[in-house]
Parts: C-alpha cells; structure tokens; sequence
C-alpha cells in the first residue's frame, strides 16, 4: 500500500510545483506560458484537453489503488516525478531564454512524460482485468497519453520553438 501512497503524494507535487513556481520566480506573465500557442480557441481546446487528461488520470489512480503492478507503480512515477519539473523549467526557460539549455531540459522532461505514459497505457493493458475499472483506467491512460505526447510534446514544443 506504500506504493499507493506515494504515488498520491507525488501527484499532489505536481500542481503544488504549479502553485509554487510562480512565487519563486516572479515576473513571468501567465500568458508566457503558453509558448507559441496564442489562438484563444486553441488555448480553450487545451484547457479542454487538460481537464479530460485529468478525469483520465483519476481513473488510472482508482485502477492503481486495486491492482497496482511494479511496471505501472514506475510509469507513473517517471510521469509525476517529470510533471513536477517541468513548471520551474519552463520559467527556467523564459527568464534566460538565451540559455538554450533550460529549453533542452524542458523539451526532454516533456519527452519523459509520454515515456511514462506509454508506460502507463503497456501497463494497464497488459495488467488490467475486463473490467469497467479497467476499461476505464485504460481509456483514460490512452487519453492522457495522447495529450501528453501529441499536444504537450509535439504541437507545444514545436509552437514554443518557434515563438522563442
């Protein structure tokens, strides 16, 4: 059950770096944030995105409290350990954007994050039962997945390149 618990913890890590990143570092305006990505429709398809991402991530949680296995314990640690790092990179980024190293370590952090939710999708489905928990911890991994690495890896990063 430790391992459970740990996870909850370090999930809770992850907007708590969102809360206290901007305190550290002040002086970046919120709309930076959003990199290249300026179209106010596509910042709402987004926050959309965001909010299925987390409904999808509550029913891996729920899946992982009835059969947590070592591959989906570790996926997930890669993903909230890396998620948490990304906020304070990404403000690394934008006070030295002339550090293009602080922007290399965002950009692989955000690689780091699909890496574990492929990982966390494998894991379910070699794991899960055929279940409506299962199905459902599958579905939401799947989408979480496909936010993370297309929208956050690929269509972010490419837009924030661009813009920087």
């Amino acid at each position: 059950m430790w391992k459970f618990y740990s996870l909850l913890l370090l999930s809770l890590c992850v907007p708590l770096s969102y809360v206290l990143t901007p305190r550290v570092f002040p002086g970046i305006a919120i709309s930076d944030l959003w990199g290249g990505i300026q179209q106010p429709t596509t910042r709402s398809l987004y926050v959309a995105s965001m909010l299925l991402a987390a409904i999808g991530f509550l029913a891996i949680i729920a899946f992982a409290y009835v059969q947590l296995t070592d591959p989906l314990f570790w996926s997930m640690v890669v993903l909230l350990v890396a998620s948490t790092l990304w906020m304070p990179l990404m403000y690394l980024s934008l006070q030295h954007p002339s550090r293009r190293v602080w922007t290399g370590l965002m950009i692989l952090v955000l690689a780091i994050i699909g890496c574990g939710a492929i990982g966390m999708v494998a894991a379910i489905a070699c794991s899960r039962k055929h279940d409506a928990l299962g199905t459902a911890a599958l579905a939401g991994a799947s989408y979480l997945c496909f936010h993370v690495v297309v929208l956050d890896f690929i269509v972010f990063t490419t837009a924030y390149l661009q813009s920087t």
